[in-house]
């Protein structure tokens, strides 16, 4: 990608969060640590600064290392990009290792 497009992708990104209306300017980022919310994390780190960006990162516990690495990816691209992190960690569950992951998982979330 040419510098040309990068600075058109983030131009009509600025559009549209201009076009939100944000009552003082704050936006919260659900980062995930995939490749979508990190590319999102990036481009509002180039916004002006009258916007006050947060992001929110939650750990359900669910994959054990694999999780904590994530947190860790998350916690490291926030401090690169100067943007405040909120981690939310989820009690494990009991039934995590069994065929009721995605019970566990949807319980824990209403739970909260």
């Amino acid at each position: 990608m040419v510098y040309e497009e990068k600075k058109d992708i983030f131009q009509s990104f600025l559009d549209d969060i201009k076009s939100l209306s944000l009552k003082n300017h704050r936006i919260l980022v659900g980062v995930s640590g995939g490749q979508d919310s990190s590319v999102l994390l990036h481009l509002c780190s180039m916004l002006p600064k009258k916007f006050h960006v947060f992001g929110l990162y939650v750990n359900h516990n669910l994959r054990n290392s694999a999780a904590i690495a994530e947190e860790k990816f998350v916690i490291n691209k926030s401090k690169i990009y100067d943007i405040p992190i909120y981690i939310f960690r989820i009690a494990s569950c009991k039934a995590k290792q069994s065929k009721h992951r995605n019970a566990c998982k949807k319980n824990k979330i209403l739970s909260v």
